[in-house]
Parts: C-alpha cells; structure tokens; sequence
C-alpha cells in the first residue's frame, strides 16, 4: 500500500524547526547530508525571503498506523528534501549565513550579505519573520513496504545528480545494510582519507563485500555491484554474515597496517588491491605493509614523472618498465585482469622487499 497525500497538519518553518526531532533525518534509504555548496545553501534561504517557491517535502508519515519502517521510533522520517530541512534548521541555529543576493522586500532591495539569523531578527524583524511563517509545501507518505518508500525516493531523485552508491542505497534486499554497517567501521571514518560526501565508502564496501563474496577478484564496475545488490534481494541477513564477518576482520587488520588520515588511502583506485594484501598478508607482515607501500609508491611516482617527460619528447628512460605498466593498471582498477595484475606484481615485490632482496 503507497498513498501521497499533504500532510494532514501544515506546519511553518519555524514549527518545523522545533519539531524536527519528530523527524528522522536518517533513514536507510536516504543520501548522505551537507552535499550542497554554501553558494546554493544562502539561494535557497534567499529565494524564500523573496517569496520564490521551493519543490515539495515529501516525508515518510508514521501518525497512521505503527509498521517496522519506523526505524527510530519518531513520528516522520525524511524521503526527500533532507538538504532543504537540514539548510533550514542550520539557518535558524546562526551556522549560516547570507550572501549579497538581493533580497527584495515592500519594493525596496535589501543586501543581507553576512547577516545570520539572529542578527536578521534583530535589524530586519519582518523579514525574519518572512522566513519564520514560510509555509512549505509537505507531502505525507504511507507506507508498511520499504520497497515502495525506497522505489519513491528514487523516482523523486531521477532528475537530481543522485550517485550510482546512493541509488544502490536505496535497493530492496539485505546488501545495501551490509554496505551501510561496513561503511561506518573505523577503517573509513578514520584512518582512510578519501572524500565520502558522495557515498565512497558505501562504494567501497560494496566492492569489498562483493570479492569476498566471490571470493577473488572481480568486475566492480557499477553494474557489477548493482547486480550483487540485486541477485541477493530475496536472501536472508544471516546467509550473508560470512561475507561481512571475513570483511570486518581484513578491515581489522588494515586498521593495524595504515595510519588515520593515512596519505596512501586518498584515493580508492588501489584500495581493492591493498586490501587483498592485508587479507592474505597481515596476520604475517603487520605494518610492515605500509612501510613498503610507502617505497613502492616512491618508486611509481618516480616512473610516472618518467612517463610524462618523455610524452613531452625529452629523451628518458624509463626506470622500471613493470611499474609503467602498473601505473596503465591503475587507470582501471574495477577490471577483474587489471586487479589480478597489479595484486600479482604487489605481492612479488612485497615478498622481495621484506626479504631483504
């Protein structure tokens, strides 16, 4: 059953603001928070302090009857318009603050620019107010299927730059909590540096929860995982406990191996193949690991700067002809052959170098 329907009680801004923690602003399903640039964040609160309209909320309204999407247990959870509540909530709090958009009021443009809430209360009172009895326009959502929530949020995001890991988010099926619980180990909150704003951790767990569930390197390209998450739709949590328990050891041991913020993990382009290192090798090796991934990176700078000044025709040889060729691998590190290859080339030279030789 999916009905969509305005909510029952119209609430302004400001009721919302002080109801929002009637509101769970963190269902399974939803996107990552505070992925808007501060640029679109002063437009929004702009546009209706020019009486500009803005597109729906639709939430998630549990006030009908109890079902197990009520996750935390709160009157309303958020499918869409999260960026826009968590904007608006941000605003009254004084976190932000306006731009030199105008803003036009009774006929006469105002420059608002640096002003925050509380300071717009205090010298522009009826504008504050403007912002404060702003009515938006909220869609109620009943549901008891998460399939139907979870297919909603997709539709309403078709047309928004929604990325390929918060589409996979929003999947049926048990692999997309998976994902979601192996994303907030402490490996990708602190010790890997790359950027997450736009689900890379949920990336990179679904990459890893996918080898370990073929249990060798494989295609990891979108579609790949994407069809992981679907051909496990119908599976119950515990016929897949192996897969996250053997991921959370290896993740484990790669928290032993590397440093927090480490400067080796800002990008994921090797990820994969360190973390099959620290699979097969870190019970045995330990942050040995990492001192000589530090050199073996030393080493594939050295023949990248080769590699370009010879493409600008200056007469250089390259150093290590097998690294130039690991360096072409990187460039397509979801390939099944190009992972097998570079993890093939790292292993012998781990070997070597911890051998002294």
């Amino acid at each position: 059953m999916l009905e969509v329907k305005p909510i029952s009680k119209s609430r302004s801004l400001l009721e919302w603001s002080n109801d929002r923690d009637k509101i769970d602003m963190d269902p399974s399903y939803q996107r990552r928070g505070d992925i808007w640039p501060e640029k679109n964040k002063q437009l929004l609160i702009n546009s209706i302090l020019n009486n500009y309209d803005i597109p729906k909320i639709y939430l998630a309204d549990f006030t009908y009857f109890n079902t197990p999407l009520q996750e935390k247990k709160k009157p309303y959870a958020v499918i869409d318009g999260k960026q826009r509540l968590t904007i608006f909530f941000a605003f009254f709090d004084g976190k932000l603050h306006l731009d030199n958009t105008p803003v036009f009021h009774n006929s006469i443009e105002i420059n608002l620019n640096g002003l925050r809430y509380p300071d717009l209360k205090g010298k522009h009172p009826s504008l504050a107010k403007v912002f404060e009895d702003f009515m938006p326009t909220v869609m109620s959502v009943i549901s008891d299927r998460l399939e139907e929530v979870q297919e909603l949020f997709i539709r309403l995001n078709l047309n928004v730059s929604i990325s390929g890991p918060e589409r996979r988010n929003a999947m049926p099926g048990p692999i997309p909590q998976l994902i979601r619980d192996l994303s907030v180990h402490d490996f990708f909150r602190s010790y890997a540096s790359f950027p997450v704003n736009r689900g890379q951790d949920l990336n990179a767990a679904a990459k890893i929860l996918y080898i370990e569930e073929r249990n060798e390197f494989t295609n990891t390209k979108k579609d790949d995982l994407d069809n992981f998450v679907k051909s496990n739709k119908d599976k119950k949590p515990e016929d897949l406990s192996m897969i996250f328990s053997n991921a959370t050891i290896t993740l484990n041991k790669m928290t032993e191996i590397f440093k927090k913020r480490d400067s080796l993990l800002r990008r994921q382009t090797q990820l994969i193949i360190y973390y099959w290192l620290a699979k097969n090798y870190g019970e045995k090796y330990g942050s040995n690991i990492r001192t000589f991934l530090v050199k073996f990176e030393q080493d594939r700078q050295k023949v990248r700067a080769q590699s370009r000044d010879r493409a600008m025709g200056k007469p250089i040889d390259i150093s290590d002809i097998k690294l130039l060729e690991y360096n072409n691998f990187v460039r397509t590190p979801d390939d099944k052959t190009k992972q097998e290859a570079m993890f093939k080339e790292l292993e012998s030279r781990l070997k070597k170098y911890l051998n002294g030789d």
